[in-house]
């Protein structure tokens, strides 16, 4: 691959765009394509942009062929094995989908977007639940005739034909349930953020999308899918007369003007900030623990072993200054006190023991 600049590939990015707009995704796949083959800087993104479109456009075994290609040369980007992921998952190969997703996450450093890829991980688990909990079974039926219906593999009762099918011979396929393939993702520049919510058949005039300083509502109606619905206290405040809306067949376009140009966002909403800020306190509170225990073992067998290498005739102030000198606060201030209550009896490091009580020495009788 020759060694260019992405401004070598700028006019079949640019078309590529335009048939996004357009809902023409293959030939915007087809542009990435040729984007990718010039171009060095910035294949990350034009790789996941691809996979993106052939993935929209439902050409999935392009799109794993597209993504599997990407994560070999970058094996460290997170969404790329996020697009493995969606291409494996729409063709069904879920347990090998659920490893993609879960090694999008392990890559991944921003919280909302790891959350994302490890409730894609879970999907897959309950994707595969729902195929190996119905299974076929053939009973008679009236007339003599074989009817074959879906039962659930965990039941041991008897399955009762529908009434409408008592009469017909033969087959009856076992119905699928519809699976609804909506999917949100984000991403920003330094003037705005921009949310990409892939869903088809949007009905744009029934649809709403509310922008507020803090706020965004959005409502997709569709005629054969649920509504969309998504609410979210945004991270940063956005600049509402430049935020604007689009849609196509496959998907709904979000771009929200940032009101602090230049800022990086941490996450998309407020509510999955606050929940990263708590895990990530609540790690360091039981590493903070971990370590104490740590030092309070380390300790109590310096202490030990100090206190075997002292004859009875050694200074025991001489003992109390080795084992004072590198000791943290909690440990001093444990050492401290049960020294002086104890008229230099006692000796202890467990501060959350000498804390509770004052140290008495209780000497044999």
């Amino acid at each position: 691959m020759k060694n260019v600049s992405l401004a070598a590939a700028d006019s079949h990015i640019l078309i590529a765009k335009d048939s996004v707009e357009d809902a023409d995704y293959v030939k915007a796949a087809d542009e990435f394509a040729k984007a990718i083959t010039i171009c060095e800087d910035g294949l990350r993104t034009l790789y996941a942009a691809r996979a993106s479109a052939l993935s929209a456009a439902e050409q999935f075994d392009e799109c794993l062929k597209s993504a599997k290609e990407a994560t070999r040369r970058f094996p460290e980007d997170a969404s790329l094995w996020y697009w493995t992921g969606q291409a494996l998952f729409n063709k069904k190969q879920l347990a090998e989908a659920k490893k993609s997703f879960e090694k999008a996450a392990v890559l991944e450093g921003v919280a909302t977007m790891k959350m994302s890829y490890l409730d894609w991980a879970s999907r897959c688990n309950n994707e595969a639940k729902t195929d190996s909990d119905e299974v076929m079974e053939t009973v008679d039926v009236t007339g003599g005739s074989a009817q074959t219906v879906p039962r659930k593999a965990t039941s041991n009762s008897a399955t009762t034909p529908s009434p409408e099918k008592e009469n017909n011979s033969g087959s009856v396929p076992l119905p699928k349930p519809k699976v609804d393939h909506t999917r949100m993702q984000w991403y920003q520049s330094s003037s705005h953020v921009t949310v990409d919510i892939y869903a088809k058949d949007v009905d744009g005039e029934q649809s709403a999308v509310s922008f507020k300083p803090s706020h965004l509502s959005v409502c997709l109606k569709r005629p054969n899918a649920p509504d969309y619905i998504l609410d979210k206290d945004l991270h940063e405040d956005i600049v509402v007369d430049q935020s604007t809306w689009t849609f196509s067949r496959f998907k709904v376009e979000i771009r929200l003007a940032k009101a602090n140009a230049g800022s990086t966002w941490k996450a998309l909403d407020k509510e999955a900030q606050v929940l990263s800020a708590v895990a990530q306190a609540g790690a360091e509170s039981r590493q903070r623990s971990k370590a104490q225990e740590e030092r309070q073992k380390q300790w109590a067998s310096l202490t030990e072993k100090e206190l075997e290498n002292y004859k009875e005739d050694d200074s025991a102030m001489s003992l109390f200054r080795t084992l004072y000198k590198d000791a943290d606060e909690d440990v001093r201030r444990a050492m401290m006190k049960s020294y002086q209550e104890s008229d230099g009896q006692v000796l202890s490091t467990n501060w959350d023991e000498v804390k509770k009580k004052k140290v008495v020495y209780e000497g044999k009788d």
